[in-house]
């Protein structure tokens, strides 16, 4: 047991107790969220009263919210300790905003139709300010804590995992025709890439490990330099394992064939591999860059 407890009520309402010295340390509500104080996660807890409306609390002062009521209040960000400043919000018309905890009164943001949770960069701590809503068309863009205006065009959706985990400026936008394509932060309007089935986001370019990136297309895998959208430095293959060339370690990349063996090429010569195929090729010496083996 922690620290902090729920206490309930004969007539079923909650309050915070702290343990230590066994006092009472928050009002009696209707609900406690056992994020935040009660999991020891931060000094903050979220209460709901009798109207269901929810705030949040420092555990200093159990009369004062930090914040104004809402219909909802989401744990992530500040109460769950994973942002020193910022939280989200829904208000009774079920639209979302972002809030730091210095201004109650004045959202950060718009009222969006939604802010998604899992893709708000503010919520976590040491990471760029941005974050992912859709309007009331169910289009979604990119917006930074400093405008409410977005920076990217609105689409039918969009993925900033590079961005929110800080590694690159780069975000996919998916489009009508159900086509990924690479854009920066900078330049909202025109890709860097072709529009294409997959664009893999953990690897390459946007995670800022090189200038090359590995998309999709038919059920077969192909590497672009971020100079040449429009040809590729490989052939298409099966798969292309990540490593080597794309991550920038080496020269050589590794490529799943057409008769499912493995085989090792050079960036300069996509045509004619520099192993033999084998069932299995392991990721290092040669592809790590640590030797000629």
């Amino acid at each position: 047991m922690g620290r902090y407890i729920i206490s309930k009520s004969q007539d079923g309402l909650q309050a915070i107790v702290d343990t230590e010295n066994n006092q009472q340390i928050s009002q009696w509500w209707e609900r406690i969220n056992y994020s935040g104080l009660v999991n020891e996660e931060s000094e903050y807890y979220i209460a709901e009263n009798q109207q269901g409306l929810q705030a949040i609390f420092h555990k200093n002062n159990p009369y004062q919210p930090i914040s104004q009521w809402h219909y909802r209040i989401f744990s992530n960000g500040l109460v769950k300790g994973e942002s020193i400043a910022y939280y989200i919000a829904q208000n009774k018309e079920h639209k979302f905003a972002v809030f730091h905890k210095d201004d109650p009164y004045e959202p950060l943001s718009n009222w969006w139709e939604e802010i998604r949770i899992e893709h708000a960069g503010v919520l976590q701590q040491h990471m760029p300010n941005y974050y992912v809503a859709k309007n009331k068309k169910g289009q979604w863009a990119v917006f930074h804590i400093d405008s409410k205006e977005p920076i990217s065009r609105w689409w039918r959706n969009v993925n900033i995992d590079p961005l929110i985990n800080g590694k690159s400026q780069y975000y996919l936008a998916y489009n009508k025709d159900h086509k990924y394509a690479i854009f920066h932060v900078d330049n909202p309007n025109e890709p860097i890439s072709q529009w294409w089935d997959h664009v893999i986001t953990y690897a390459g370019l946007l995670e800022n490990e090189s200038q090359y990136y590995i998309v999709g297309e038919k059920g077969k895998q192909a590497i672009f330099h971020i100079n040449n959208p429009d040809k590729p430095i490989s052939q298409w293959w099966i798969h292309i394992k990540n490593g080597g060339l794309v991550q920038g370690q080496s020269d050589y990349y590794i490529v799943l064939t057409n008769q499912a063996q493995y085989a090792i090429f050079h960036k300069d010569n996509p045509n004619e591999s520099v192993s033999q195929q084998w069932k299995s090729i392991q990721a290092n010496g040669l592809l790590h860059g640590n030797s000629s083996y």
